[in-house]
């Protein structure tokens, strides 16, 4: 199932889920190839260089809508921007100190994607997550030690 959703998710088109299925039962019983080995390979080869330009495709598709998105949303009311790219909008302004990179941090959160979709959510699980500052991705740490 699992390789038929990757081949499916791939982009590809033109693939014959018989002669795959077949080609597969043919090698776990150990039986000869209904077609010549080096014939497989090439076909291999240029399934996964079809493959990696769809891939690449997408993901300069994807890199462009970010652009897009950042640029736009730099715009926005009450949005900071750092120099690294960091960008954020102070929710509730705290008094607390702020913290090191050394320190563990308890901090409510939603995780979304440019469209909207949230893909994690403390919030939403009704406790507040606990980190080290400095065991998580970079962006974060810069946000958690600009936070009071």
């Amino acid at each position: 199932m699992q390789v038929g959703q990757q081949l499916s998710e791939s982009g590809l088109e033109g693939l014959l889920p018989e002669a795959l299925v077949a080609g597969i039962a043919d090698a776990l019983e150990g039986k000869h190839p209904a077609v010549p080995v080096d014939v497989v390979h090439r076909a291999l080869r240029e399934i996964h260089e079809r493959a990696d330009a769809v891939r690449r495709q997408r993901f300069q598709a994807m890199a462009a809508e970010g652009v897009k998105y950042l640029e736009e949303n730099a715009k926005k009311e009450g949005v900071n921007s750092t120099e690294s790219g960091l960008q954020f909008r102070v929710i509730n302004q705290g008094e607390g100190a702020i913290p090191a990179r050394t320190d563990r941090v308890r901090v409510h959160y939603t995780g979304k994607l440019i469209d909207g979709t949230v893909f994690d959510s403390s919030v939403a699980r009704g406790e507040p997550a606990e980190f080290p500052v400095n065991g998580v991705i970079p962006g974060w740490i810069e946000a958690l030690t600009l936070m009071r």
